[in-house]
């Protein structure tokens, strides 16, 4: 434990080697099955969200995601005063607390992704770098990355924060955590496809809102069947296509769907 807390309770001491400050320990967001940084014995000195710092999480929406969307988000923490800060990200899934979508980093000299330890082995996070733990501004902590939601619906996400702000006096004490959690539904839908297992024969059926377009992918990302504006009601088609899982995706009232269906012969 100790080792693990040295990577990080050295975020903002400038005169240290660059190998003392590279990013959070994994696990640190307070996720299911998680430490906090204020709880694993690193940044204990005060409660999560005690302090006088703003944290920051800008998401187009933060209440709904819309499958295979690809969404820029930018994390901030804002303390008068102080030049350096860390944070750490991860997404998961309701259901079971996996990877949900998946994160990019856009600005590699600023973050980076790590994976988990232990039970969380698969998990992947996005944190800090070195040069990452100094503030862009006086007393400002910020980072840009991007999320891609679910190709299909996995039920809620979970984006847990957690964030630091640090006081550059070469020990993890003194400092302030903070903590934030934000849920994000699946789109309703009113299209369904089924059945979901097939040999080639499918129908989809909608009620209320019309579907304006549809089309089929198969795993590769080809498209294998499209069609505009279909009548309402029930669509069937058939896929003259080999074994294999494939994805519907339609667009009712501008928003974008996406089911899974399986080809067995």
């Amino acid at each position: 434990l100790l080792i693990i807390c040295g990577t990080f309770l050295f975020v903002g001491y400038k005169n240290l080697p660059d190998s003392m400050s590279n990013g959070a320990p994994a696990a640190s967001t307070g996720a299911p099955n998680e430490r906090h940084c204020s709880t694993s014995g690193c940044h204990s000195d005060f409660a999560p969200n005690s302090g006088i710092a703003e944290l920051s999480f800008s998401l187009e929406n933060e209440t709904q995601y819309e499958f295979g969307k690809t969404y820029p988000i930018t994390v901030s923490i804002s303390n008068p005063g102080l030049v350096c800060f860390g944070f750490q990200i991860v997404v998961l899934k309701n259901s079971d607390n996996t990877n949900a979508g998946s994160i990019k980093v856009i600005d590699a000299q600023r973050t980076q992704i790590i994976s988990g330890y232990g039970q969380m082995t698969d998990r992947k996070y996005i944190t800090y770098t070195y040069d990452g733990s100094y503030s862009l501004s006086a007393g400002l902590g910020k980072w840009s990355f991007e999320w891609t939601a679910p190709e299909t619906n996995e039920g809620p996400v979970t984006i847990y924060i957690a964030a630091v702000a640090a006081n550059n006096d070469g020990t993890d004490s003194g400092d302030n955590t903070y903590s934030k959690k934000i849920t994000l539904e699946p789109p309703v839908v009113s299209w369904c496809v089924y059945p979901n297992i097939s040999s080639s024969a499918f129908s989809i059926q909608s009620s209320g809102i019309a579907i304006e377009s549809m089309k089929v992918y198969n795993s590769s990302g080809e498209i294998v069947y499209k069609k505009n504006n279909p009548e309402p009601g029930t669509l069937n088609f058939e896929l003259n296509q080999p074994s294999g899982i494939y994805f519907v995706s339609a667009v009712q009232d501008g928003k974008t769907a996406v089911q899974k269906i399986l080809i067995s012969r």
